[in-house]
C-alpha cells in the first residue's frame, strides 16, 4: 500500500469558500500535493462518462467511493444527490493529487479510499445531510 501524500518537514492546508465551491489545497514543504474541490447544487451527469471523454489517457474506471463516482490516475470524482438543498441538486467532490504519472498509477487505491472516507463529512459540510 502506498501513502497518499509525500513525507516532508512542513504541512499547510489553505481553504477557500464561495457560494458554489469549497476548495482546499494541501502543501507539503511548500509544494502543492492535493486539491479538494467540492461543488454545491450541480446538475446530474455520469462522472465515468465525463472521465472517458476528458481523461481517457489517465485510465478512468468506476470508483468505490459512491454510486456515481470514477477514478483516474491522480483524480477522483464523486457525485451524490443533495436533496436537502432541493430537488435535482447534487454534490460533486473532485480530488486530485500531484506526482509523476508512474506514482499516480500506484496510488489509485489510496485515493479511492481517501475519497470514500472523506465523502460523508464533505456532504455534511455542504448541507447535504441532516446529521
Amino acid at each position: 500500500m502506498q501513502q497518499l501524500l509525500p513525507n516532508g518537514e512542513s504541512f499547510e492546508a489553505r481553504k477557500e469558500v464561495s457560494a458554489v465551491r469549497d476548495r482546499c489545497v494541501l502543501s507539503v514543504d511548500r509544494n502543492r500535493v492535493l486539491f479538494i474541490n467540492e461543488y454545491r447544487d450541480q446538475n446530474h451527469f455520469d462522472v465515468l462518462e465525463h472521465f472517458m471523454e476528458k481523461r481517457l489517457d489517465r485510465n478512468p474506471e468506476k470508483s468505490t467511493a459512491a454510486e456515481n463516482s470514477a477514478i483516474t490516475d491522480g483524480e477522483i470524482l464523486a457525485m451524490t444527490s443533495c436533496t436537502n438543498r432541493g430537488k435535482g441538486k447534487n454534490h460533486l467532490l473532485h480530488i486530485s493529487i500531484m506526482g509523476s504519472l508512474e506514482e499516480l498509477k500506484k496510488k489509485r487505491e489510496e485515493l479511492d479510499q481517501f475519497a470514500a472516507s472523506y465523502l460523508p463529512e464533505s456532504r455534511k459540510e455542504m448541507g447535504c445531510t441532516t446529521t
